[in-house]
């Protein structure tokens, strides 16, 4: 039987590695892939749908913590969800976290703000 497995990762840790990986940096893609490695073992439930991920490592979505800026959460995502178009795919995962932390946490309503990159300045002319 699959299991859901949840990672608690450190933000700034998870963020440095990420870039460093993105840049071509072999170890730290070695360290990404590496939080996966305990459970090689295990068959992995997909966060979204609960299907099994048989890609190995699992392609992980992050979001952040309740209640904890400097904590992020590794959400293993089976082909099939990886696959949805990102804005769908951020969408049902914000909305099973909301459901998971009103259980928890008692609060009605969890809100997320979203943040884009810097905006373009017109050009002086």
């Amino acid at each position: 039987m699959a299991e859901l497995i949840i990672l608690d990762l450190s933000r700034d840790w998870f963020l440095s590695a990420s870039k460093a990986a993105e840049a071509g940096d072999q170890d730290a893609l070695k360290d990404i892939q590496d939080l996966w490695s305990k459970y090689e073992h295990l068959e992995i439930e997909c966060f979204l749908d609960g299907q099994l991920v048989t890609q190995r490592p699992p392609f992980m979505l992050t979001l952040p913590d309740y209640g904890s800026t400097t904590r992020l959460l590794g959400l293993p995502l089976c082909t099939r969800c990886q696959n949805l178009p990102s804005q769908l795919r951020f969408a049902r995962a914000i909305s099973l976290l909301k459901k998971m932390w009103k259980t928890r946490y008692g609060k009605r309503c969890v809100a997320f703000t979203f943040t884009g990159g810097p905006r373009r300045q017109p050009h002086p002319t």
